[in-house]
């Protein structure tokens, strides 16, 4: 690795490291409940490993490390809004943001730094994917199901079919 990105990721690793032990103190000397915030600890780690992935050199194991902290922010921003809402039965159509639409905007984010269109245009195609799969996710089991069993209002009663109409339209303009 680069002397400068060796050091770059020396910080980011560190100020992960400080920010963390920031959060501990912060819960000692307020007494704050920072049980409530476990998923920090899926997240930090994540946001870390992405950023670390982000600025290695190009090749393969900054794409890996771009992937992997990609998936695990998804991971760790999905389980905060679990816990702080406690709407959990949302992995029914959640995960779709972890897989594929967190690797596909890592990937993105990868190809556009490193300069590579390929590996940036395939990883918008797969975001666009897993946000397509978590729409239509989010409309069978809410708007139908309503596995939440949170009133969604106007949004639950219209979101199958702004989903299906939205997705007839991709079909019919899409150029391939």
């Amino acid at each position: 690795m680069e002397p400068d990105r060796l050091g770059s990721t020396r910080i980011v690793l560190g100020g992960a490291i400080i920010v963390i032990g920031l959060l501990l103190l912060l819960g000692r000397l307020v007494d704050l409940d920072l049980g409530a915030l476990w998923p920090l600890f899926v997240l930090i780690p994540g946001v870390v490993i992405l950023v670390s992935g982000l600025a290695a050199a190009p090749g393969g194991a900054g794409t890996a490390a771009t992937v992997t902290g990609s998936q695990l922010t998804g991971v760790g921003l999905l389980l905060l809004f679990q816990n702080l809402t406690g709407m959990w039965q949302t992995w029914a159509y959640g995960w779709a943001l972890v897989w594929p639409t967190s690797i596909g905007l890592g990937l993105a984010a990868r190809g556009t730094l490193s300069g590579d269109d390929s590996t940036a245009r395939s990883g918008i195609k797969t975001a666009l994917v897993g946000f397509l799969l978590f729409v239509v996710g989010f409309a069978f089991f809410e708007g139908i199901l309503n596995i939440s069993g949170s009133s969604l209002g106007l949004l639950g009663d219209l979101a199958l079919p702004v989903v299906l109409i939205g997705s007839g339209l991709i079909v019919i303009f899409r150029r391939r």
